[in-house]
């Protein structure tokens, strides 16, 4: 190993800590790998390294090493997809680590590279990352990581699928928080107990009210008032008062 790192280190002005790395590859020895991480890089895997950082630049060359796509103009453009992905949201990290480091603990190389490609890993880190852009409330955050690395823990193969079914698990975890919060915001924009009496003040028969089928402000009528009345064989009636 360090006959190989030290002629790679020389021929080509590959890192030693890079090529230590990249030796489990199986394309370890394939010539566009060590043109990808060299240090005298091109202008665009320059960008791209500046945009993904110098670990996630190196991780994702390491993956798509692993998926074959290895094509020296295919992984230029495989990077500045994935470096342009990298600038939509700031779970990008979390996304790309997630999915990068699964594919590489995949042990059957083979069965990788025959149900997985390089389309699909961006198209998993697409779909990762807009998920998490729509999430609105941290604790869907949260449920939603959890969601995403239980569809990981299954076969490379079925991710995409999987990972398709997120816009509707977004908006059930948005709406399930909104029902949570509303209620609770309603009764914080409620008024108190105390502000919310009101005095309802009603005027006394015996102290004066106004005479609603004649529109004056007159005394209601009472006996004790010094209101006459007449005394008949069906009872007694009061004699109501006429406004002028």
């Amino acid at each position: 190993m360090d006959a190989i790192s030290k002629f790679l280190t020389q021929r080509f002005n590959v890192p030693a800590p890079t090529v230590a790395q990249l030796m489990r590859c199986p394309n370890f020895y394939h010539p566009a790998i060590f043109q990808l991480v060299t240090c005298t890089k091109t202008r665009e895997l320059r960008h791209c390294e500046t945009l993904l950082g110098a670990s996630d630049y190196l991780t994702a060359v390491e993956v798509f090493a692993r998926l074959n796509a290895i094509s020296s103009q295919d992984i230029v453009e495989n990077l500045e997809e994935i470096a342009t992905l990298s600038q939509s949201t700031k779970e990008f990290s979390y996304v790309f680590d997630t999915v990068s480091h699964r594919l590489l603990e995949e042990e059957d190389v083979e069965l990788l590279a025959d149900t997985f490609d390089s389309y699909q890993f961006k198209g998993c880190i697409q779909r990762g990352t807009s998920a998490f852009k729509h999430i609105r409330f941290p604790e869907g955050m949260m449920q939603l990581e959890q969601i995403f690395e239980n569809v990981l823990e299954r076969h490379p193969g079925v991710w995409v699928e999987q990972l398709d079914t997120l816009d509707t698990i977004i908006f059930f975890l948005n709406y399930a928080q909104v029902a949570l919060l509303f209620p609770r915001t309603a009764l914080e924009a409620l008024p108190s107990e105390q502000s919310s009496q009101t005095t309802v003040h009603r005027p006394s028969p015996l102290h004066g009210s106004v005479d609603a089928a004649h529109g004056c402000g007159s005394p209601a009528p009472s006996a004790a008032a010094g209101v006459p009345v007449i005394e008949g064989e069906g009872g007694s009636a009061e004699l109501e008062p006429v406004c002028p």
